[in-house]
């Protein structure tokens, strides 16, 4: 006797479940997209996953920078008091953008792995799980900022001619930054699922309407600074939109039918696990920067004005290593939503080996480019040449670092976030403590460069310690997810 669910349901829909009835994924037309069969297990199927995925977060990445630095030439160009304003605002970035990574990659992973359990229907209910989440934060956080503006106007010793303008700038950014969530939260839905192409239009999009109401607002009608936070409030709901859009476009705008599936056990557990250790590594990131800032500030504006140009250029060109190593953790987590736990090492051996190849050009290219890349990014010469110097001392060290962000990536977003945090903690502090005492004995600034150049090459132990943590991955029995699944979830899985 045939099953009635492979003939058809009653309703005259073929496949799976009638309406509102639990049960596994319907089996009547595929979802819109090429993404309806298993994950890639093969070694030709796996890169090409991987390419497929960093290629686009590769393009949004650097267009978004772009558009970013576009940004600030706008407002030099609307005097200097709104270039001032928005100068003091630099230092509130990375704790905005810690915030975000915390949520956008902890959302990323729950896509991926509802994408290799085939469940697209429960990529909208945990999206919007993350969402409630945030509100309840962002408005914590916007209170802070709202009391907070004046101290800091008072910590960065703002002018009182500014510092009303200062303050209003403040209070308008925390309130802009906030309304950006919804559109990282669909991009990261759709980036996890495997559409990074539709993720990034969504990402695109937001920074290209924001640039353009700067230059009209700004510079067409004068709105001096407040036109930022205008245009990145006006460029997150055009964003937002076109995210819901993309989602119904490509079968993820779906609810799973039962309300208790709407309450996520994912959100806590991944916020845990992934988002907390990816934030806290953010603000390490920085925290490492500013350190070393401080250390090289005896040597003069000339040398940190290098070590900035350069470490700023430098964002760019590790760059490939975060996107190859949060597209390889992608691939992975479909792997492991699906099951195909021996693929597991395979997949991470895939996007080092790519990511090797990646920095071997660029490494080169770097180290033989030095001089000239300093000299285009500053037109001093003595800026020019520091940049130039700390360029060439470091650039055969990413060899070793590309890979070592590859492998920083997949730990964070396979579960060993707290690990590669402290790998990051110790990394940062190694650099900041060695360089402050290389510099006092040697009396050069070379001696930092130097420090951190060994220091990467040092991180060859990081890659070993992703490598035991994917295989301990693998030799676990294959589970969807380590927490406990809504009931209609376990039934579908067991059907």
């Amino acid at each position: 006797m045939v099953d009635q669910k492979m003939q058809g349901r009653p309703d005259g829909q073929p496949g799976g479940p009638a309406a509102g009835q639990d049960g596994p994924p319907p089996m009547g037309p595929p979802m819109p997209g090429p993404l309806t069969g298993p994950p890639p297990d093969t070694e030709t199927g796996i890169k090409k996953a991987i390419l497929g995925l960093a290629i686009p977060m590769g393009i949004a990445e650097i267009t978004s920078m772009i558009l970013m630095v576009g940004v600030v030439a706008l407002m030099g160009h609307m005097g200097d008091i709104a270039l001032y304003v928005r100068s003091l605002y630099l230092p509130m970035m990375p704790f905005f953008a810690g915030i975000y990574l915390a949520f956008e990659i902890s959302n990323q992973v729950a896509a991926a792995m509802s994408r290799g359990k085939g469940r697209p229907q429960d990529v909208l209910p945990i999206a919007l799980g993350f969402m409630r989440v945030f509100v309840v934060l962002g408005a914590a956080v916007f209170a802070l900022f709202l009391v907070a503006a004046p101290l800091f106007a008072d910590i960065f010793n703002v002018p009182d001619d500014v510092r009303d303008e200062f303050v209003s700038f403040l209070r308008w950014m925390t309130l802009a930054e906030l309304t950006h969530v919804a559109v990282l939260l669909w991009a990261s839905s759709l980036r996890g699922y495997g559409y990074a192409g539709a993720g990034a239009v969504i990402t695109i999009s937001s920074r290209v309407v924001q640039f353009a109401l700067v230059a009209l607002l700004g510079l067409g009608f004068g709105f001096g600074p407040n036109c930022v936070p205008v245009a990145i409030t006006i460029g997150s709901a055009v964003a937002c939109v076109m995210g819901i859009v993309m989602m119904r476009r490509k079968g993820l705008w779906q609810s799973p039918g039962s309300p208790s599936t709407w309450r996520r056990p994912e959100v806590g557990a991944n916020l845990k696990m992934i988002g907390i250790p990816v934030a806290m590594t953010q603000l390490l990131m920085f925290g490492c920067y500013f350190g070393l800032l401080w250390v090289l500030g005896g040597f003069g504006p000339d040398v940190v004005s290098g070590f900035s140009s350069a470490t700023s250029f430098q964002f760019l060109i590790l760059m490939p290593g975060v996107l190859l190593g949060s597209a390889t953790a992608i691939v992975l987590n479909h792997q492991r939503g699906a099951g195909l736990n021996h693929a597991f090492t395979k997949t991470l051996n895939i996007g080092l080996e790519v990511t090797v190849i990646a920095y071997v050009i660029i490494a080169s290219l770097v180290f033989v480019g030095a001089e000239g890349f300093g000299m285009v990014l500053s037109p001093s010469p003595n800026i020019a040449g520091e940049a130039g110097s700390y360029l060439a001392i470091v650039a055969f060290s990413f060899l070793i670092q590309g890979p070592v962000l590859t492998s920083l990536m997949v730990m964070e977003q396979t579960g060993a976030g707290p690990l590669a945090a402290l790998l990051n903690f110790l990394y940062y502090l190694t650099v900041v403590i060695v360089s402050a005492v290389a510099a006092n004995i040697a009396d050069d600034a070379s001696a930092v460069y130097k420090t951190i150049a060994f220091t990467n090459l040092g991180g060859i132990t990081v890659i070993v310690v992703s490598i035991i943590v994917v295989r301990r991955l693998a030799a676990k029995p294959a589970a969807p997810m380590p927490f406990p699944m809504p009931p209609t979830q376990a039934v579908s899985e067991t059907a």
